[in-house]
């Protein structure tokens, strides 16, 4: 999936020697103009990282809720029960390696070790 993103400038002096510039900028979800001036050829680039610091922003609280939800998925329901049977199988005086092995051997190996940290997580 690709994103194409829109960045325009223009720049013009004026006859007092004033520098003028504009940006804008576009990226999915987020859209920022910025315009600013300068004197005697004096550097734009405040309010052009300015701009920048505000879509960094925004990309980071975009991957802040990706993270969060990814959280969720790595230990689900089933991740939880499974730890949580894991923890009853082994604290029990008789443990049962039957049990604890048909628990294992029917995970694929991804689940066995999300069920190895939740455990660790929980139990540890």
């Amino acid at each position: 999936m690709g994103v194409s993103a829109l960045v325009e400038e223009k720049a013009s002096i004026s006859s007092s020697g004033a520098v003028s510039s504009s940006a804008n900028k576009c990226t999915p979800g987020f859209a920022v103009t910025v315009a600013t001036s300068a004197v005697g050829g004096e550097e734009v680039s405040a309010a052009l990282t300015k701009a920048g610091t505000a879509a960094m922003g925004s990309m980071c609280a975009r991957y802040v809720l990706e993270v969060s939800s990814f959280e969720s998925i790595l230990f689900s329901a089933n991740t939880d029960a499974a730890a949580r049977e894991i923890g009853r199988l082994c604290t029990v005086a008789g443990s049962d390696e039957t049990a604890l092995t048909s628990l294992l051997l029917s995970a694929t190996a991804e689940q066995r070790y999300l069920t190895w940290w939740r455990y660790r997580i929980t139990y540890k």
